[in-house]
């Protein structure tokens, strides 16, 4: 991976690089192939994980996963969170999905 970024002139192929400087493996999910497609093509991820055709829990590496960054939540953050290494980091910027999620109050 690093490697790939180097030979690169791209400003974001180069922060990607510096932001995973050391992982042994990088895996994104997405919500499309093409997206899929163009963070392992493009940005050199090792594994892309589509969440609307794919089983994430399935491919997800077990109690592996030591830094998780999380801008969705639910049931994706779930299958990741229960994946995670023993002391793994989880970097949480937002929770997506359960933005307009309405439940009833019980009271």
């Amino acid at each position: 991976l690093i490697e790939t970024y180097e030979k690169s002139s791209d400003p974001l192929k180069k922060l990607e690089r510096t932001l995973f400087e050391g992982a042994e493996r990088i895996i994104g999910i997405c919500g499309s192939d093409e997206k899929c497609d163009v963070i392992t093509k493009e940005f050199g991820y090792d594994l892309a994980i589509n969440y609307k055709t794919q089983n994430v829990s399935e491919l997800l590496p077990k109690n592996e996963i030591h830094v998780y960054f999380d801008n969705v939540g639910g049931d994706i953050s779930d299958a990741v969170v229960e994946n995670m290494a023993k002391n793994g980091n989880i970097i949480l910027c937002g929770q997506i999905s359960q933005y307009n999620k309405v439940e009833s109050v019980k009271e």
